[in-house]
């Protein structure tokens, strides 16, 4: 329909809604926090389909563990929570760990480089697949490209390097598919 809540709804707290249609009253819950990004409704584990939070939301690791509100599994049966803090509605997004090399090790100036990330999953269980997204790249504090992962969890993209001396190379992960965020960084020493 046109709003979210057809009927007043008893709110238990740490409930979102992008505009106050709900008659949200406790003080962990938010009422017109704007539009909360979810991935499409899909298959993302689980007997059921699901739309898992985009990363970068309000919902995610919103709810303390101790508060007695989060149940111990999601709708796909992960477990609860996967970081600090459980994520609002269904979907648990999974914990991850990123990785990146850069290849060769010793970049020379104006020479290609290739940079590669791996990320995978805490999270070893068919309810959830393996982590999709883009991984962002940076060297020092500039973008420098973005890395499609693959089925598999792993990305890459070339780029020419520039300068000499010491730099460091970061790469953050961003999901598409129901895992939280997480980020790498190597130091980097660039040769003429």
């Amino acid at each position: 329909g046109s709003t979210a809540c057809a009927n007043p709804v008893t709110d238990g707290g740490y409930n979102d809604e992008a505009a106050h249609t709900c008659g949200l009253t406790a003080a962990t819950s938010h009422a017109d926090i704007g539009a909360v990004q979810f991935a499409p409704l899909g298959s993302y584990g689980g007997p059921t389909a699901t739309a898992p939070p985009i990363s970068s939301t309000q919902v995610v690791d919103r709810i303390p563990a101790a508060s007695g509100l989060c149940p111990s599994t999601d709708q796909r049966g992960v477990t609860r929570p996967q970081v600090v803090a459980c994520d609002v509605g269904a979907v648990e997004l999974g914990a991850t760990n990123t990785s990146i090399t850069v290849t060769p090790a010793q970049p020379e100036n104006g020479k290609p480089v290739t940079l590669q990330a791996t990320v995978t999953s805490a999270v070893i269980s068919p309810a959830l697949p393996a982590p999709r997204g883009t991984v962002v790249f940076t060297v020092g504090s500039t973008p420098v490209c973005t890395a499609t992962l693959n089925a598999t969890g792993t990305g890459s993209c070339s780029i020419t390097a520039h300068g000499t001396g010491t730099t460091v190379v970061t790469g953050k992960y961003t999901s598409t598919n129901g895992h939280h965020p997480s980020a790498a960084s190597v130091t980097v020493h660039l040769v003429a």
